[in-house]
Formats: structure tokens, sequence, C-alpha cells
């Protein structure tokens, strides 16, 4: 479930399966957020994804392991490897791949995500986030690396105008969050009405509608085959934000050895209480505890 509409508290869902997805709005808007959310439900239900991920944002995501780092750049064999067990989800981190390089990496990788496809049906959803940067508007892909039918498609981006019309034809269902979300949709249907090659109807072009204020925690949703105007959709919570949250806290390396924690007295900041639960993760030689009590 993507969330609940403001308008009649309705109640509106994502097809696991087969949909294509832009996901847009300004930087800092809370894409990363939404798109967590929605990874979450696919990893709960057992769908299998993989993420390209340029700039790390989802290297602490839970249900996937992380290929490359700042310093190493990932294998497509390693990522193939990874995703050929049906449990494993992949996040490609191309930290380590030159930005003017990262549209060839991916161009090397998706026909490889495509012939696992087609033996497998697997992986279910394919994530591109900085999707402007990966298939720009210069990109001229071939039919067997970007056919008609792809689907599972999810792309991140905060500038849907800027991403390659022929991977926009193939989006149905647009969420934008963020200031101005109207406009995102009217810079996305632009795009297509430029290209020449895109053949989009005239209904892809969405029902004129006023300019719209989000409130924290909503976002725009357009559906392109459905006729209707965008509406506001009140978003599900990641999982961190489900039920009772946990919290950051940092902690001296010194104190801590190997999947355990060694708390001094008076406590680490965790209130005086004990935590039912804690996950580690050294990160610039600090450990961050995440504890839910």
């Amino acid at each position: 479930m993507l969330g609940t509409r403001t308008d009649d508290e309705q109640p509106v869902h994502l097809k696991p399966y087969g949909a294509n997805v832009l996901l847009t709005g300004s930087s800092g808007s809370g894409k990363s957020t939404i798109a967590t959310a929605i990874l979450e439900r696919l990893d709960e239900q057992q769908y299998q994804f993989c993420i390209i991920d340029p700039e790390g944002d989802y290297e602490s995501f839970e249900g996937a392991l992380v290929l490359g780092d700042p310093s190493r750049s990932p294998s497509v064999d390693a990522v193939m490897d990874l995703l050929e067990k049906p449990d494993q989800n992949a996040i490609v981190n191309l930290l380590g791949v030159g930005m003017a390089d990262r549209p060839a990496f991916f161009e090397g990788l998706l026909p490889r995500l495509q012939e696992l496809r087609a033996r497998s049906g697997r992986p279910h959803w394919i994530v591109i986030d900085e999707a402007h940067h990966l298939l720009p508007t210069s990109w001229r892909p071939s039919s067997t690396t970007l056919p008609q039918e792809l689907s599972g498609l999810m792309l991140i981006t905060v500038h849907p105008d800027h991403v390659a019309p022929a991977v926009l034809s193939l989006i149905d269902t647009i969420v934008t969050v963020g200031e101005a979300p109207e406009q995102a949709i009217e810079a996305f249907s632009a795009a297509l009405e430029r290209s020449r090659d895109a053949g989009e109807p005239l209904e892809a072009r969405p029902l004129a509608s006023a300019p719209t204020r989000l409130e924290n925690g909503e976002a725009l949703i357009w559906s392109r085959s459905s006729g209707e105007s965008p509406f506001r959709l009140r978003l599900a919570p990641p999982r961190g934000e489900r039920g009772d949250p946990g919290r950051l806290d940092r902690v001296d390396p010194d104190l801590v050895w190997p999947g355990h924690i060694r708390v001094p007295d008076g406590g680490i900041g965790l209130g005086g209480g004990h935590a039912s639960t804690a996950r580690l993760k050294f990160r610039d030689g600090i450990l961050a505890v995440l504890v839910a009590q």
C-alpha cells in the first residue's frame, strides 16, 4: 500500500509486479524515504529488487546487500551472481564509478538484468536513482536494451524532463513530492510531447489542476491511464517510522567489541532504560547504534 487518499481516505495500492513508477520531486523532499517504504513492503512480500544507487543513499537498507563502495567499483558479474539467489536483493553502489562512466556501467548491467528476468522472472523491480544521470535525454537504447514490454521499473529523479523519452514513455504512475508537485508532472508530460519518437497519445497529459500545497508526509499521484486528475495521497511511512521509532546514538568504538555492546556506567544516552534490540554499524570510526526500546 502506498498510502491513503486525502479526499476520501481510500487506500491506494501499487501493483507489486508489472508497474512502472516515476518518483520525482525537489531535492531533499523525501524521495528516498518514499522509495524505502515501497521497497520495504516489496521485501516483506518476498519480491526481489535491484537498486542502482549512484550516491550511496541506500547503503543502510536492511533488506539488501550492498555491492561497491567509494573506493571499489561494483562488478556486473557479482551483481548477477547475487541476484541468482531469489531471497537476495542487491544495492549497486556507484560511488566508486566516475560520474562520466556511470551511464556506460548501467548500459552494461541492464541487458544482464533482462536476461535474468527472461530466465527466472526476477528481479521483479529495477530501481534507478538519479535516473537523469544514468538515463539522460541523449541516451538512445536499442530494442534489446530497453524493450517496450519492460516493467517493474522505478525511476527516481529531480529532473524528469532530463530523462530519456524512451524510458519516460514506459511510466504509468507518477509520485511527486515537495514544492509545486504539479509542475513535475507537467514537466514529465512536456518532455514526452517534445519527443517525436515517443508516440504518446493526447490523453498522456493530465487534466489541468490548480497549484498544490502538500503537507508533510503527502505526495501528489497521477496514473496516466486513469483519465483522472492527479490527487493527494497521505503516504504510508517506512518501517523505521512505524510504531515505536528507534533512534541513533553514537558510541566510542573503544567501548565495544564485535557483536556486543559494553555499556559504561551511566549508560550511553538511552535514557537509563534497557534496549530490547540494537543494530550496530561502524561509520567513520563511530559505532552507530539504532535502538528500538
